[in-house]
């Protein structure tokens, strides 16, 4: 590679700075020709380049904060979606597993009487202690009867500590859960009521079963009638 020289070098500076020189010179001497020609609206070419640049600068921003302000929101919505769903899980999927073995000896003393339209299930003291089951699981239980096709009464016994049995009545449309309740001194709402009775197992069976009877008995007679 050949090696420039000194004057080589010296001749491309000049030339260089020669045109550096001679651009902003130029420059001048055409403004100075054009100024009075654009001397009246100059202002306003500089005022709308500058509303042009304020509003893409406007624009960017707002652009910019919307950008994360939709990432905020879907982080946001993404989080609540999860803990919905866990929640969920937590709530209706994932029930404790004294409360399942509570339900399979209930099922396994599931009872029909009265021609199918009474269905009883229960529980001994002995029975809930061994599943180790949480009192308030067995709520839940209350429902298992009433909902079997045909039923028009469902009962739920559950033995307590001190040997009675409290007794939980959910009827169908059409049938008065207080009204049976309410002949062994307990209450309730017109679909859900209860009582307690003292007892053994069959006695308590017996009790409830004669108010249900008696109330079946009632609620038909009218329809009869008709």
């Amino acid at each position: 590679m050949k090696k420039a020289t000194l004057k080589a070098e010296a001749t491309c500076g000049l030339w260089f700075g020669g045109f550096q020189m001679l651009m902003p010179v130029t420059g001048f001497f055409l403004g100075s020709l054009f100024a009075e020609a654009i001397e009246a609206f100059d202002h306003w070419v500089a005022f709308g380049l500058l509303v042009i640049i304020g509003i893409n600068m406007l624009k960017e921003a707002l652009e910019k904060e919307a950008s994360a302000l939709k990432a905020a929101l879907e982080a946001k919505e993404a989080l609540l979606k999860a803990q919905v769903e866990e929640l969920n899980t937590l709530l209706f999927d994932t029930k404790p597993r004294a409360r399942m073995e509570a339900e399979r000896i209930a099922r396994n003393h599931l009872e029909y009487y009265l021609d199918g339209r009474c269905a009883l299930i229960y529980l001994t003291r002995d029975e809930i202690e061994q599943t180790g089951v949480d009192p308030a699981d067995l709520e839940e239980l209350t429902s298992l009867p009433i909902s079997i096709e045909g039923v028009k009464v469902g009962l739920t016994l559950r033995q307590q500590p001190g040997g009675s049995y409290r007794i939980s009545v959910r009827t169908a449309k059409g049938v008065d859960a207080c009204a049976i309740a309410r002949r062994l001194g307990g209450g309730g709402h017109t679909r859900a009521a209860g009582c307690e009775l003292l007892g053994n197992l069959d006695n308590a069976k017996s009790a409830i079963l004669a108010e249900v009877e008696a109330v079946l008995d009632a609620e038909k007679q009218p329809q009869e009638g008709e």
